[in-house]
């Protein structure tokens, strides 16, 4: 009687782990939506700090992370504009003009980011307040 008893215990608990490994993975959270105004506020900074410290080559590879981010806004923008109701056209197709500037004035100052710095920095800046439009 005790091994029967055993047995069932042993029985019902070892599929307990499992039961519960299935509960936690249905639970996982989805896939978090990243704020694309902090982390662009980030990564300015980030590129900043390289410049000033002359390590230029880990701010290039910053500057292509802030591209990225540049061009997913824009198309962002774009698929907003696409969408959107005729009044509202032409004030999106306002903001995604000024970034596709801003991106391509930014491209230019890359070459040489030591030498302008503040000009880099302060559209990266204006990039960053279109974001909020």
């Amino acid at each position: 009687m005790k091994r029967i008893l055993l047995a069932v215990t042993l029985i019902t608990f070892s599929f307990s782990p499992v039961v519960a490994q299935e509960a936690a993975a249905a639970a996982a959270p989805q896939e978090q939506k990243v704020d694309m105004n902090l982390s662009f506020l980030s990564k300015t900074n980030e590129i900043s700090a390289m410049i000033s410290r002359k390590r230029t080559e880990d701010a290039r590879k910053v500057y292509q992370d802030i591209a990225k981010l540049m061009q997913q806004s824009i198309s962002e923008n774009m698929k907003k504009m696409e969408t959107a109701a005729e009044d509202e056209k032409s004030s999106i197709k306002q903001v995604v003009d000024q970034q596709n500037k801003l991106y391509g004035e930014t491209k230019m100052l890359s070459v040489d980011l030591v030498k302008n710095h503040d000009q880099f920095v302060e559209k990266l800046q204006a990039f960053r307040a279109t974001l909020n439009q």
